[in-house]
This record gives structure tokens, sequence and C-alpha cells, in this order.
């Protein structure tokens, strides 16, 4: 799961925020929410009922690995698990990669050494649309 700073990031590069707008749109959908009683963000699950009422403002979107994918288009070419050498299987990070042009002949982006599969992507994606 993405942090909050990161997520924070994809919100003011212009990643959907797939808001509520409805009682059943949105369903399950995880995001991060400033909670004034700890002054510290919380996760909540859309749930159909009292999140309804949440500003937009307020949130800030958990986006899941396929959704972050789904959003990269064309541009991305693939996600590999960075291994501590060629005889340990142990996973020590993550390297997400693409293309500007949507093609691998295009110029090559490669995030690596991120923590989960998810912030390599979402790294990717913020790059991809930089502005």
């Amino acid at each position: 799961m993405l942090d909050y700073k990161l997520a924070k990031q994809l919100k003011e590069a212009g990643f959907d925020q797939k808001y509520p707008d409805v009682k059943h749109s949105a369903l399950g959908q995880r995001y991060w929410m400033y909670d004034e009683s700890d002054n510290d963000y919380i996760d909540i699950i859309h749930d159909g009922y009292g999140s309804n009422a949440l500003d937009e403002e307020d949130l800030t979107l958990i986006p899941t690995l396929s959704e972050l994918i789904d959003a990269c288009g064309d541009k991305f070419a693939g996600l590999t698990p960075e291994k501590e050498g060629w005889d340990n299987p142990k996973t020590i990070g993550w390297e997400a990669s693409g293309a500007y042009s949507g093609s691998c002949i295009g110029e090559a982006i490669i995030i690596k050494n991120q923590k989960t599969p998810e912030e390599a992507v979402a790294h990717l994606w913020l790059k991809l649309n930089k502005k």
C-alpha cells in the first residue's frame, strides 16, 4: 500500500482519484484521510455509507497495483523484482520500466530500488506524467 506522501504526489500530479460521486461508485476503494483527533492520516475504505459525506478535498486515493499499471497505459513496459545476487533469490527491491513514446523504442525510463511494486509503478507514472 502506498504511503500518504506518495499518494498525495500522485493526486497533485493529476492521478484520477475516483471520488465516490454516487452511493455505489468506488465501493471498496481505499483513501487516505486526515484524522484531526490523532493529527495523522488514516486509511479508510469507501463503503457506500458515511464516507459519501466526505469532501473530496479530504480524500487521497490509495491506488492498487493494477490501477497504477492501467494508468501508465501503453507506456508501461514491465515490473521486475530486484534480487540480492544471481544465486540469492531474496527480493531486495522493485524496478518498473516504461517509455515516453509508448513503445520500447522510445526514451526508456527505469525506476529502481523501490520497496514495493506499487511504489515502483507510482514513481514510473509520476515520471511519465511530469509536466
